[in-house]
C-alpha cells in the first residue's frame, strides 16, 4: 500500500548480536514484510535517513549498523562478507521476521546478494544499489589509504571535508550526514564512526568472497540500481550482473554516482517503492 506523506516515527534501539556483539540499529515504524537497509562500509545506518522520508510503501523500515560500525560494537573478528551477512541473518532471525525485502548499498549490495543465494526462503526481493562486485584497483586502493591517512582530524570541518563521494549532494545532506558520522575523542580530536583496520578487511574481503558467482543463483526479483556516473559499479557490471541475475531489472539512476541514497534519494525511493510493491 502507498502512503503520501506518511510521516514515520523511528527508535534508536540496541540488542546483544547472538553471534557476539551488541548491535545498533534504526526502527521505523510501519506495517507489512519490513524493508531491511544495509549501509556500504565505512558508513552507519543513518546512510538511509533522507531515502527514507521519500519513501511511499508503509512497510516497516530497519537499518542496522554492521560490526565495526556506526554505534554497534567493534569487534576484533568478523569482517568477511560471509561474516556480515550471518550477522544480519541472525539479527532477523533474533527479531523473529520471517520474510522481508532486502537493500544493500556498495558493500551492503554485496551482502544483499550473499544472503538471497543462501536464505532464499527469507528473501522477498533485493535491491542491489552500486555495489563493490568488482572495485577498480586504483579505487580500492585509495579507500585503504583513506583508512589509514585520513581517519582522525583536527576539526569537525575537516572532517566533514574529507567525506566520500560528496561531489554531487546538496548541503543540507552533507551537514546531515557528517552529523553522523564522527565523533570528537578525548584528545579533541575528530574520527570518523567506524573502525579503520577491520574496513581494510572488508575491502580485502570483497576479492577473497566474491559473489559474482553466487548472484547466479540469486531467484528472487531483483532491483539492479547504478548511480549513472558510477565510477566503481560500471554500466559492464551492471550488464554482467543483469545476465546473471534472471529475474532482476537494472536501473541508471540519473543525477547519481556511488551514493544514490544522498545524491537522488527521492529517485532512489520510487525505484525501492516499486521493487516492494505487492502490486
Amino acid at each position: 500500500m502507498f502512503l503520501e506523506n506518511f510521516n514515520r516515527n523511528v527508535k534508536s534501539k540496541y540488542f546483544f548480536n547472538k553471534r557476539g556483539f551488541k548491535q545498533h540499529y534504526l526502527d521505523w515504524e510501519g506495517i507489512s514484510d519490513p524493508i531491511i537497509l544495509l549501509h556500504p562500509k565505512r558508513s552507519n545506518c543513518h546512510h538511509w535517513d533522507h531515502m527514507i522520508d521519500c519513501l511511499k510503501l508503509e512497510n516497516r523500515v530497519i537499518a542496522p549498523d554492521y560490526r565495526g560500525h556506526g554505534l554497534s560494537d567493534y569487534p576484533d573478528s568478523g569482517y568477511s562478507i560471509p561474516d556480515l551477512s550471518s550477522d544480519i541473518i541472525t539479527f532477523l532471525d533474533s527479531h523473529k521476521i520471517k520474510k522481508a525485502y532486502i537493500i544493500g548499498c556498495a558493500t551492503g549490495g554485496n551482502i544483499a546478494i550473499w544472503i538471497a543465494a543462501n536464505f532464499p526462503e527469507i528473501v522477498n526481493g533485493i535491491g542491489v544499489i552500486d555495489p563493490g562486485l568488482s572495485v577498480p584497483k586504483k579505487i580500492a586502493e585509495e579507500v585503504k589509504r583513506q583508512t589509514i591517512e585520513e581517519h582522525s582530524f583536527e576539526s569537525f570541518e575537516e572532517a566533514k571535508s574529507s567525506m566520500y563521494f560528496q561531489e554531487l549532494w546538496s548541503e543540507e545532506i552533507r551537514d546531515h550526514y557528517a552529523k553522523y558520522s564522527f565523533k570528537k575523542t578525548d584528545d579533541g580530536k575528530w574520527e570518523w564512526l567506524y573502525a579503520s583496520e577491520p574496513a581494510r578487511r572488508i575491502s580485502d574481503s570483497l576479492n577473497d568472497d566474491s559473489v559474482w558467482e553466487i548472484s547466479k543463483k540469486v531467484q528472487c526479483k531483483t532491483l539492479i540500481l547504478r548511480g549513472e556516473t558510477s565510477p566503481v559499479f560500471t554500466e559492464k557490471h551492471m550488464n554482467r550482473l543483469s545476465r546473471y541475475i534472471k529475474n532482476s531489472i537494472s536501473v541508471n539512476l540519473s543525477n547519481s554516482s556511488h551514493t544514490p541514497a544522498q545524491e537522488n534519494p527521492k529517485g532512489l525511493a520510487i525505484e525501492i517503492d516499486k521493487l516492494c510493491s505487492k502490486k
